[in-house]
């Protein structure tokens, strides 16, 4: 099912110096995997004051439109400030994009985050794995491809303070996924693809109000990640101030705030309560505060311990899942 042909209601493309305020952005419920705005801003931009909403079945409150903002790899210096972002079936703030390219050296155009981790049926469940992609050609197969994901270069230099994210499917803020484990046939010439992590440095993220997200129909992968914020790979990140509620109410591993890898990482007066609900489920990412780097065992491939990490002054309120969970491998 080609449920990504819908686009974005607005796209910014390659410009700097980008200023979208106070306006009203709705998009409807059908079928994308495209979010409502996407923003790919090499130099300053600043969205700010705005109400993005994307529209749900009226019987089940459900949206089969991925929704809310995307901040593409690459973009520098977006400071995403006082907006208020409810429903679609993704993220509410998604972090990071991802680049398709065949071996005979094709590319698809802008794809959206949901594109190669959602089901092919409805209601298109998310995954939190990134897949490769088959193009299908005439009926005899003629022309048909297989395109293979690799993130695009991080973002540097955002600020995310002051939004209102609520009843979003996915995550409230997230890179698009924790990581894209490569096919062999990606790695070797002459794609050889090489970036696993949607990275983001000197990131605040703070002062935000995240409450009903991860409300969509899951199908988490091994190495998936769900709940509040969640970065794949962050670096000078201060997460702080926020008020992170209620996420994940009928899944069974949520966390509140969850960073694979990062490096000089600060998590600091947050509130963090009633995500997720009591199971026995031995996910990695489970917990109010969960940072780690775990090896091939835990179903998670790469290299990276957290490095340079403090944790003070959160409130959090979970006695189903533990508050604090830190590893790293020596």
């Amino acid at each position: 099912t080609e449920q990504s042909a819908l686009r974005n209601v607005i796209q910014v493309t390659g410009i700097g110096d980008v200023r979208i305020l106070r306006s009203r952005i709705d998009m409807d419920g059908t079928p994308s995997d495209h979010a409502a705005l996407y923003l790919d801003c090499p130099g300053r931009s600043r969205v700010e004051g705005n109400t993005i909403e994307t529209h749900g079945d009226r019987a089940t409150g459900l949206s089969l439109a991925w929704g809310g903002l995307q901040i593409s790899g690459g973009s520098r210096d977006v400071e995403i400030r006082d907006n208020r972002i409810r429903g679609g079936r993704g993220h509410g703030i998604t972090l990071g994009s991802v680049a398709f390219r065949a071996v005979d050296g094709s590319t698809l155009d802008i794809e959206g985050p949901g594109r190669g981790q959602s089901d092919d049926e409805t209601p298109f469940r998310i995954r939190g794995e990134i897949r490769p992609i088959v193009i299908v050609g005439d009926p005899d197969g003629n022309g048909t491809r297989e395109f293979f994901p690799e993130p695009l270069p991080g973002i540097e230099r955002c600020v995310v303070a002051g939004n209102v994210i609520e009843a979003v499917g996915g995550s409230g803020i997230s890179s698009v996924a924790v990581q894209v484990v490569h096919d062999p046939r990606a790695v070797r010439a002459p794609l050889c693809h090489r970036r696993t992590t949607f990275a983001v440095s000197h990131v605040l993220i703070e002062n935000n109000h995240i409450f009903g997200c991860a409300r969509h129909p899951l199908e988490p992968a091994a190495a998936s990640a769900f709940g509040g914020v969640v970065l794949s790979d962050a670096r000078h990140a201060t997460i702080r101030n926020n008020l992170i509620e209620g996420n994940g109410v009928e899944q069974i591993a949520i966390c509140g705030v969850g960073i694979a890898r990062g490096e000089d990482i600060a998590v600091v007066s947050n509130r963090i309560r009633g995500n997720g609900w009591a199971s026995n489920v031995s996910r990695q990412f489970n917990g109010a505060i969960v940072i780690l780097a775990p090896g091939e065992a835990e179903g998670i491939f790469g290299e990276g311990s957290p490095r340079n990490v403090h944790i003070r002054r959160n409130v959090i309120d979970e006695p189903a899942v533990p508050a604090l969970s830190l590893f790293s491998r020596g």
